[in-house]
């Protein structure tokens, strides 16, 4: 997913931490494979292939994360939309900025209430022409969460930690006494800590800015890049911390009244 991915495992045995490693960062390459807009062969690439044409059937996996994606959407009042692909697209090139006249017509193009979900056959359309879906915001968390589930069946294992290109991911079986202290970093400083945060239980954090990729997390309102410094989010799921530090960093404070549920917490640099 563009991004390194490092995973510890501790079990009874080393055979068996290794066993929950391996099954961890083996799920992560097969979703990678069915979500990755960079993969012409993914599932998300056939549906935006077959965009203004007919249905695409994907595997339950990508249903299940695309249905996911569009219903954070829909809790985010679509400040966290996937297809926002039309726009993201038009700023990872390093050429001159697009006109307001073709972002006006990029911008008709999104809207995740658009997207026809059709459970029955695994299938996902977008009526028009030149849609795309886009799960950057949303596939990394959606992936730590699955690869954990299929980590714990390991026999014996005890705890799993992962970084997966600074979101990290908590579980233990035992919850422990002590908190996880987790720094963040200041966007404006790179290597400077900007607050220090304690995380208890099985969490995820997940931090959004524009300090690596500049660009890359677009305002799907405007068009444009979102111009925040840094939104961390701490959540029971990494699906959900992710999604909302991609809602947050694109709407501001104001979008955590949407949809944030008790338990989850958001930091603003």
């Amino acid at each position: 997913m563009g991004t390194l991915l490092r995973v510890e495992a501790e079990a009874g045995d080393a055979r068996s931490a290794e066993d929950a490693r391996e099954a961890f960062l083996d799920e992560v390459a097969r979703l990678e494979a069915l979500l990755s807009v960079y993969r012409e062969d993914s599932d998300v690439s056939r549906v935006n292939r077959r965009a203004g044409e007919a249905p695409e059937r994907v595997a339950p996996e990508s249903f299940d994360a695309i249905a996911a994606a569009l219903e954070f959407a829909r809790l985010s009042d679509g400040a966290f939309d996937p297809t926002v692909l039309p726009l993201s697209s038009l700023w990872k090139s390093a050429g001159p900025a697009p006109t307001p006249s073709v972002l006006e017509r990029r911008r008709r193009l999104v809207g995740h209430a658009r997207v026809v979900l059709d459970a029955q056959r695994s299938s996902v359309f977008l009526p028009e022409r030149g849609m795309g879906l886009d799960l950057g915001g949303f596939a990394k968390g959606f992936a730590l969460d699955r690869a954990l589930a299929r980590a714990r069946r390991a026999p014996g294992v005890r705890r799993v930690f992962a970084d997966f290109g600074g979101q990290l991911l908590f579980w233990a079986r035992e919850e422990s006494p002590a908190p996880e202290t987790v720094v963040l970093e200041d966007p404006r400083a790179p290597g400077r800590a900007a607050r220090t945060i304690a995380v208890r239980g099985n969490a995820s954090v997940s931090t959004s800015s524009q300090s690596e990729r500049p660009n890359h997390l677009v305002e799907p309102r405007t068009g444009r890049p979102a111009a925040a410094a840094a939104v961390s989010v701490v959540a029971s799921t990494a699906a959900e911390a992710e999604a909302w530090s991609t809602a947050l960093f694109v709407a501001g404070r104001a979008a955590a009244a949407l949809g944030l549920r008790p338990g989850v917490s958001a930091y603003f640099a």
